[in-house]
């Protein structure tokens, strides 16, 4: 995978829609061939909030400008970067923390490489404290929808001269996969350049964001907000079996990475909305391309040491406890070192920790007072959960009518939601629709009439399920979302019945694209799990 470094791109046509070329342009342009950083860290990511932030951005900035002269068959160029989440990342199954921390971890060295600031570590934005987007990035560069020059800019209007300039670039990089690369690529459903140039399209049919500089607040803010982050810390299993548990911290089993369809809290939640509030190409598999990927997924990062810590104090594994082999032998086969050479900690088991990389975190949300209650309640054991599975009464979903389904909790359940005693859990599993951009799923317990119009400030809301992407290949996706809180509300407001039987229901809407027919989607399950 490594090539020899080819400088011919056009200034003009690919500087110009760097995402980041104008953070750098007060700083000295970096050197051609940069000299190694001379330490060996650790280093400290950093919140968006920290002095240190800007200078980090600014580092970005100088680096991707001189990523973006690297030549298409250059495998450090700037959107060959970006190629390697479509081609290989995993979603929705229990490599997807694994993966992003090396895909991270590799690109953090890169940029450190070619921005010759020595100290350079992702910043992350931890949307907790600020559910938003930091006005950092919507300056010039650090938004990927104002490129420097529009009359050369590719990012509205000409997805073919990008195609037509890395075209070659990946018919040369297919005819040299691997077998095993190929066979990772045929799971995907992208084993020819043609497939994964359909992919690509579809990622560049709508690459504007959807918030903007003056509407910049996440709309999902119960995705992010401390209820739910701590709800995510407080499951004490890595990954569900899909046999006795599901949704994991890290989401839940699958044969290899690119299967599976089970999301924990962590996944279902702030990963997903945060990218789909967004839109544009985080709305997508090309989502790198927008430099807030890189902070998002370092916060989702931080959490997962955040959790690991927790499972660590408690005495509880921090690893899957059911065929751990499998999972640390998963082949991740596409990551490139920063000298653009493929790297030979190819497996899951070297990302179990951030060793590898050597880099810490500063303190974020929440704070170690908000998670003592989590690490006291870690008491667990699989013959713990209990596990029921509803009634669908009505399946389909579109914009016009809700699916719903009746679900008999395990006794005592909603009585002690939000007490501290038990964990309570939605699994629901969901058609995933030919195209998901805009489209949201709303999650009520018991709403009253007219549920559609229902606001998240409401007792019944539990929480917003968003598909990540438009993947090669389609499957149904199991969601979790966490049910405590929404109990405990609705039991507050006397809006509870008799017994544990409740009314789940799932609420389509489109959302910043015009209005359009929702071919119906089906709600193919519904399981609440306790613990």
């Amino acid at each position: 995978m490594s090539a020899k470094r080819d400088f011919s791109i056009s200034r003009r046509d690919f500087l110009a829609t760097t995402t980041a070329a104008a953070i750098a342009a007060a700083l000295p342009a970096s050197a051609q061939t940069p000299a190694p950083a001379p330490s060996t860290g650790p280093w400290t990511r950093v919140s968006l909030t920290d002095p240190a932030a800007p200078a980090m951005l600014a580092s970005y900035g100088t680096a991707v400008t001189a990523l973006l002269k690297l030549g298409a068959t250059d495998g450090l160029n700037f959107y060959r970067n970006a190629f390697i989440h479509t081609l290989d990342c995993p979603h929705g199954n229990w490599w997807f923390l694994p993966w992003h921390r090396g895909y991270l971890g590799w690109w953090e060295q890169t940029v450190r490489l070619y921005s010759g600031n020595p100290n350079f570590a992702f910043p992350y934005w931890d949307w907790t404290a600020q559910p938003f987007v930091p006005d950092a990035f919507w300056s010039t560069t650090a938004n990927p929808n104002n490129p420097l020059d529009p009359s050369s800019s590719i990012y509205y209007s000409s997805y073919s001269a990008f195609q037509s300039y890395f075209s070659a670039a990946m018919t040369q990089f297919y005819s040299g996969l691997s077998a095993a690369q190929q066979q990772q690529l045929t799971y995907r459903g992208l084993n020819t350049a043609n497939l994964f140039w359909q992919a690509a399209a579809g990622d560049w049919a709508n690459p504007a964001r959807t918030l903007t500089e003056q509407n910049n607040s996440l709309p999902d803010q119960t995705a992010v907000n401390l209820a739910t982050i701590q709800q995510a810390l407080q499951t004490p299993f890595f990954a569900g079996d899909l046999v006795t548990t599901f949704g994991g911290f890290g989401s839940d089993y699958a044969a290899q990475h690119s299967g599976g369809g089970s999301e924990g809290i962590l996944e279902s939640q702030p990963h997903d909305n945060v990218h789909g509030d967004i839109g544009g190409f985080m709305g997508a598999f090309l989502s790198p391309i927008d430099p807030i990927f890189m902070a998002h997924h370092a916060n989702i990062d931080r959490l997962w040491t955040v959790w690991t810590a927790q499972q660590q104090a408690a005495g509880q594994p921090t690893l899957p406890t059911f065929k751990l082999t499998t999972w640390q032998n998963e082949p991740f086969l596409f990551y490139v070192d920063s000298q653009g050479n493929p790297v030979t900690q190819n497996t899951a088991s070297a990302y179990e920790t951030p060793s590898l990389f050597n880099y810490n975190y500063t303190q974020g949300s929440p704070l170690p007072s908000a998670t003592a209650e989590t690490m006291a309640a870690k008491a667990f054991s699989e013959s713990s959960v209990r596990r029921v599975t509803g009634t669908v009464r009505a399946a389909q979903v579109n914009f016009s009518q809700p699916a719903v389904a009746h679900v008999v909790l395990p006794e005592g359940t909603a009585a002690s939601a939000g007490l501290g005693r038990r964990r309570v859990r939605a699994h629901l599993t969901i058609e995933r629709p030919a195209n998901t951009r805009g489209i949201r799923f709303h999650v009520f317990v018991n709403p009253p009439q007219n549920e559609a119009t229902l606001e998240s400030s409401h007792p019944s809301y539990a929480g917003t399920i968003q598909f990540f992407g438009n993947m090669h290949h389609q499957h149904a996706t199991t969601f979790t979302v966490p049910l405590e809180k929404t109990l405990a509300d609705l039991r507050a407001a006397n809006a509870l019945p008799t017994g544990d039987t409740i009314d789940i229901y799932v609420v389509a809407q489109s959302r910043a694209i015009a209005l359009r027919a929702l071919p119906p989607v089906s709600v193919t399950k519904v399981e609440i799990s306790t613990f």
